[in-house]
């Protein structure tokens, strides 16, 4: 027989750590060591797996996710993957330079002797990878710039062209008044039996 006291603490656990954690991997919650004198390790792996089976809407990057998606580079920091990086131009025919990312990917001022490298998967499965170098990193606004040490042609990706308005911006309710068409996230996630991959959601729309 359940014990319904003690499922609706763990499914309380759950939602809470999926609130905070997003969808990471149902091994990382279990390591939270604070939940070890409430809750049966066993117990939240197998809860939390289910969980996320049934509520994880997310479409993973594809043969058929939209071109765009191209852009979303694999950020690697000393050999470890610690983010997603974006080319970005402020001419739709120019060559890739530039990589944003956020700043809270760099631990400290390890920056500025880190080897950084980001890697892109074309969605025919062709892998493109370069080395970067820092050009600003404002952790106050958590946001980071870097080089590439070579470009990549326009012809074999495309970049995301620089918008001319701010996120606060893109955030105002009356932006979506004014806007038909949706706004969504994506990069690279935790993806039960697959590892890291870019998921977005599963309303992503690109601009007319």
């Amino acid at each position: 027989m359940i014990d319904m006291a003690r499922y609706l603490k763990i499914l309380v656990v759950i939602v809470v750590l999926s609130a905070t954690q997003g969808y990471a991997n149902s091994e990382d919650i279990a390591r939270i060591h604070d939940l070890n004198p409430i809750l049966d390790r066993e117990e939240i792996i197998k809860l939390a797996s289910k969980v996320k089976q049934e509520t994880d809407t997310r479409q993973i990057y594809g043969a058929d996710s939209p071109e765009f998606l191209e852009t979303y580079g694999k950020l690697m920091i000393n050999g470890t993957l610690r983010g997603t990086g974006n080319v970005v131009v402020h001419n739709e025919r120019a060559n890739s330079v530039i990589v944003t990312t956020a700043a809270h990917c760099f631990h400290g001022d390890e920056a500025e002797t880190a080897q950084i490298t980001i890697e892109f998967t074309k969605r025919n499965g062709t892998m493109i990878q370069r080395a970067l170098t820092p050009y600003k990193i404002n952790a106050e606004d958590d946001y980071a710039i870097l080089k590439l040490d070579r470009p990549i042609a326009n012809s074999l990706i495309k970049p995301l062209l620089i918008a001319d308005y701010a996120y606060d911006e893109v955030m105002d309710t009356d932006y979506y008044t004014m806007n038909p068409y949706s706004i969504t996230y994506a990069g690279y996630n935790a993806v039960p039996a697959r590892g890291m991959a870019v998921t977005t959601s599963p309303t992503i729309k690109t601009a007319a």
